[in-house]
């Protein structure tokens, strides 16, 4: 299993460089074939609205807790 806190930080839709963003299609696409090996992912974040679609739409389960902004509800609610 990866835990990765404060997803936010690693996976946000926002990244700068070149690596970060080699780096966040290297775990989509651990997000998307790790199932079938076994590898599970469990991600935390405060603040959903900042995971990209391609990352949440591949989480299989979705634990949320109270979310204040408007924006991370209709996230969650998409996922």
């Amino acid at each position: 299993m990866v835990i990765l806190d404060e997803a936010h930080n690693f996976l946000g839709k926002t990244l700068g460089s070149e690596d970060d963003v080699q780096n966040l299609d290297a775990f989509e696409l651990i997000a998307k074939e790790g199932r079938k090996y076994g590898l599970n992912i469990c991600l935390v974040t405060q603040r959903p609205r900042d995971i990209t679609e391609g990352v949440l739409s591949q989480m299989g389960t979705l634990l949320v807790h109270r979310l204040t902004n408007d924006r991370d509800r209709e996230v969650v609610e998409r996922a």
